[in-house]
């Protein structure tokens, strides 16, 4: 085969692989009327600028641990560890350079060993792109009406037709709906029972509404079986310095070790830094801003029922989905907004709309 003939076979794949084609979607706002993004834009605080800062002049400007300065995966261990997560430790986490390295990371990595991975037919289009890196038999799991999240009689049936590696997002990155603890619990049962690899996205756990986010981590007995992503310290302002995390049985850390190093070597020094300085705030600052947060989305709440839209079911303060026709999303695009097109999740007639610190959607929802 010659190399024009090459050429034009690997585009031809590459266009026909509609996982690579899923909307690119910016995790955190970039400008006031962006209503699209899955986290607000808090200004960072200080101590994360003085953290990065002081890395810089102590000359931490090189390459650092691959798996994460040592001292931060202890903090986001102490994190987990107050999140209820007793079985981590600094061998069996990992930093990443954001929720998108976190997807492609366990994604692919896992996904080397086994035959399929089942997907929610509704998930954020990031997980299609990492899926389409190396494509991979895929199994779409069915969801629910209200929060859009897969049935548990779907999962039941993918793991009964021979899926091993299922990813599943809690809340959802659509609609910040979650499972209760008790679907938690049947997940992880199912999980166990059929030795499944659980890849578990928690990462806008940190903006539930009222109460704990439950984990499949937290089942006891399935460490060996789940890996969990996330972000750093929502809310202080880290966002925007794209690091996250993943968590789990020391035999994948290894490998995606071996995988990062190859790829991207290891995520930006200063800001691992600067993060370890902020973590002893996080607490205090997030609850703060979550109150912000938790107001700005009643009133937005608010004013979705006087437009008498049918508004899905989430538990998380930093969204809102509701169900409307295409006409509504052109109107938000023509007033200069920008919101989530459940398209991209693969919810069509779905908008997603961020809510933000500055109480933009209210200003948006108010002129529809």
């Amino acid at each position: 085969m010659s190399v024009s003939q090459t050429k034009n076979r690997i585009i031809s794949k590459r266009e026909g692989n509609q996982f690579l084609h899923a909307a690119a979607l910016l995790p955190v706002q970039e400008r006031e009327m962006d209503l699209s993004t899955d986290h607000p834009n808090f200004l960072p605080d200080e101590s994360i600028l003085d953290g990065a800062i002081k890395a810089l002049e102590a000359g931490e400007t090189h390459y650092v641990d691959v798996p994460g300065v040592p001292s931060l995966r202890d903090s986001i261990v102490t994190y987990l560890q107050e999140s209820g997560f007793a079985n981590y430790n600094r061998d069996t986490v990992q930093v990443t350079a954001g929720m998108q390295e976190c997807r492609f990371l366990s994604i692919q990595n896992i996904g080397d060993q086994q035959p399929s991975i089942a997907l929610p037919t509704v998930v954020h289009p990031g997980v299609h792109k990492a899926v389409g890196i190396r494509p991979m038999k895929v199994v779409f799991l069915p969801v629910d009406s209200r929060r859009l999240l897969p049935t548990i009689e779907g999962i039941q049936h993918a793991i009964a037709e021979g899926c091993r590696m299922i990813y599943l997002e809690s809340p959802s990155r659509l609609t910040g709906g979650a499972y209760s603890l008790v679907e938690v619990q049947q997940i992880g049962e199912l999980g166990k029972a059929n030795s499944v690899d659980l890849l578990w996205d928690q990462g806008l756990s940190p903006w539930m509404n009222e109460g704990d986010c439950p984990s499949v981590a937290a089942t006891p007995g399935i460490q060996d079986y789940v890996t969990i992503l996330g972000e750093l310290w929502p809310g202080t302002g880290m966002e925007r310095f794209y690091l996250g995390y993943i968590a789990g049985p020391e035999k994948w850390m290894k490998v995606f070790k071996t995988q990062k190093q190859v790829i991207s070597i290891c995520t930006n020094a200063q800001i691992q830094f600067a993060a370890i300085e902020a973590f002893p705030n996080f607490k205090a600052n997030h609850e703060s801003r979550h109150s912000l947060l938790a107001e700005n989305h009643r009133k937005a709440l608010f004013a979705l029922n006087k437009l008498n839209v049918d508004v899905l079911q989430g538990s998380t303060v930093n969204l809102i989905a509701f169900r409307a026709a295409k006409e509504v999303l052109a109107r938000l695009s023509g007033l200069g907004y920008k919101v989530g097109d459940g398209g991209d999740f693969g919810a069509e007639g779905v908008l997603r709309i961020s809510i933000t610190p500055q109480g933009a959607e209210l200003e948006a929802l108010k002129r529809l």
